[in-house]
Formats: C-alpha cells, structure tokens, sequence
C-alpha cells in the first residue's frame, strides 16, 4: 500500500535506510511544473547527493527508484509544499539521521569554557584566538587551523562557500561526511576530504558520540561566505 506525506517548504526527511523492497517515490506539487519541481528537491540516494532533475537524467528514469537497503534522504528547496508519494510505507524503514532531532529542546549555546572543563579528554589547546559557539556545534580557531566538535545525533547545514576551499581532517568520532556529490558513510579518524569552492560539504553525526574535525582551507576566509543550501532548525542562530 503507498504511503504519502507533505514536505513543507525548505524541510527534509529523516535519512533512511530502505528495506529489502525496491521503493518508488513520486513528487507533485499545486502550481508547479514537473521540471521546476524536479530542479529544486536535493536528494540523497545511497553514496550520492543532487537535485532530483540531474539524478533522473543520469538515470534516465521518471520516478526516484531506491534499491533495497539503499540509504535515502529527501529535501524540499522549493518556496511551497510538496506531496511525495512512496510505494509502500516507509514506517519501518531504519533513520540514520533525523535532522530534527533537537527541535523541541533547549537551543542555549555551548559555552567554551565550560565545554573545555568537561571536556579534558578532547586536549583542547590553550592558544586558540576566537571561538564560534553555537548550540549544536563549537569551533575552536588557531593560527592556521580551526578545531570543530559537532554534537551527538546532530548535522549542521549542507553548505558551500564562494571565496574559499576547505580541507577537514577526522580526529575523532565516526561521521557522516558529504563532500562535493558524494556521501561517506562511517567515516573514521584519519579520513581527510577537501571541498573546493562552491562544491556541497557537510558533517553529519548520527553517533551518540562527539565528532572532532580539523579545519584548514585557503582563499578569503568570511563567516558570512556560506550558502546553506538546507539548514534545518535554523542552525545558523
């Protein structure tokens, strides 16, 4: 039996892990057409992440087709609604990643030095020159390097950035990592990535763990410059 649900505007499904049945999704909308709707639903499909329009063409299919025990993640980037349809309920399917997680608790930011007393095990140095406190993510920044922790069963937005590269380092935690059109499930210490300017990157934490990351990137460094393509819960507050 299908299974329908309403995708509001800029909000997502959690990601997914299918079951052992091949699941179809369709996608309409009032007032829109079917390849303005398509252009604007990011979609993430097993160890790929793109608009659905690109997905469809490279696959040459009519409908989003997920494989068994395929991993899958739906956003609306549209200004209004939209109405998904799955073949079969989607109930049961494991989630990987529910990126409301938080959204009902308390959103106070993550005070440094408090977070470093708890924290002794993280050897967070004693020489950085700013902090960026959030409530779900703090960074630390050096001289040439910038320590990032993400909290548990937290993503922080997908993003790009126009003025500059970034290259993460692991040092701690098993993330999810997005970088350019690709997702990189269990992520482990040591793994290193490098997003060039104006490619997609995120981290996402599905552990009840923290994730430590290190930071380098060249070009003008701006903490204005950054798209957030999907920011849920308002992640820049």
């Amino acid at each position: 039996m299908s299974y329908q649900l309403t995708l509001q505007s800029q909000k997502g499904t959690s990601l997914l892990k299918n079951k052992s049945n091949f699941l179809e999704i369709q996608f309409k909308a009032e007032d829109i057409e079917i390849t303005d709707l398509n252009s604007k639903i990011l979609v993430i499909v097993g160890y790929k992440i793109q608009v659905l329009d690109e997905l469809l063409e490279e696959k040459e299919l009519d409908s989003l087709r997920i494989k068994p025990f395929q991993e899958y993640m739906i956003v609306n980037l549209h200004r209004s609604e939209i109405y998904v349809t799955f073949s079969e309920s989607i109930k049961d399917h494991s989630i990987i990643y529910n990126p409301y997680y938080y959204e009902h608790e308390d959103h106070k930011k993550i005070d440094p030095v408090k977070f470093k007393e708890k924290h002794p095990e993280f050897n967070i140095r004693e020489n950085y020159v700013d902090t960026l406190p959030k409530w779900y993510s703090i960074k630390f920044t050096y001289e040439n390097e910038n320590l990032i922790f993400v909290r548990p069963r937290i993503g922080i937005s997908i993003q790009k950035h126009k003025l500059r590269t970034e290259h993460w380092d692991i040092l701690m935690g098993n993330p999810i990592i997005i970088s350019g059109n690709i997702v990189h499930y269990n992520v482990e210490k040591g793994q290193k990535f490098d997003h060039p300017v104006q490619s997609l990157h995120s981290i996402i934490n599905p552990t009840d763990d923290w994730v430590a990351i290190k930071e380098k990137y060249d070009g003008k460094f701006k903490e204005k410059d950054i798209v957030r393509v999907f920011n849920p819960n308002n992640y820049h507050d």
